[in-house]
């Protein structure tokens, strides 16, 4: 398809995982994390996710080609998403938990959705994914179609909703 493999930002993608991940580290130990705002970090993964689905999908995408870009990227999500659901489901029963919830938060879990609460129970950083996988399907649908100009109007309106809805002193 697009285009090739970019060093550079993958040694950046890896560089956030890094982070991420000694963040989580340190919460797991109850330790003080070197890295207090590593949500920044998931931030530019999901941007530098976007870039490079767009760079590498969005050209050749015609009708058949909406439904084997979502297709592809329900396949590649849905084992890492299976795996951390069905250990989590695991670890649950093993500590007395409700089989029959356990099945039923297991089976939304295995179907990519929240429960009613919009929360993922078993495995709760499923949401980053959950949601990048809804931005995608957004892109592939609506957002390749609009204009440079059109894009910069809606990322304006954005940014004027969360400055409305969080302020300057909460904006990261």
């Amino acid at each position: 398809m697009g285009m090739g493999r970019l060093a550079g930002l993958d040694m950046l993608r890896g560089i956030a995982a890094v982070i991420v991940a000694f963040n989580h580290a340190a919460f797991l130990a109850k330790a003080p994390s070197i890295f207090d705002r590593s949500y920044l970090a998931v931030d530019f993964f999901f941007l530098l996710s976007g870039f490079i689905i767009a760079a590498t999908y969005e050209g050749g995408m015609g009708r058949s080609g909406v439904m084997q870009f979502l297709r592809l990227r329900w396949l590649r999500l849905w084992p890492m998403i299976a795996g951390g659901a069905i250990l989590a489901a695991s670890v649950h029963l093993a500590t007395g938990a409700m089989p029959m919830g356990i099945a039923a938060l297991l089976l939304l879990a295995l179907l990519f959705l929240p429960t009613s609460s919009g929360a993922f129970h078993l495995n709760s950083p499923m949401w980053s994914v959950h949601f990048e996988y809804l931005a995608n399907l957004l892109h592939i649908l609506l957002l390749r179609h609009l204009s440079s100009s059109w894009l910069a109007l809606l990322a304006a309106v954005c940014l004027v909703t969360l400055l409305v809805g969080h302020g300057w002193r909460d904006l990261d």
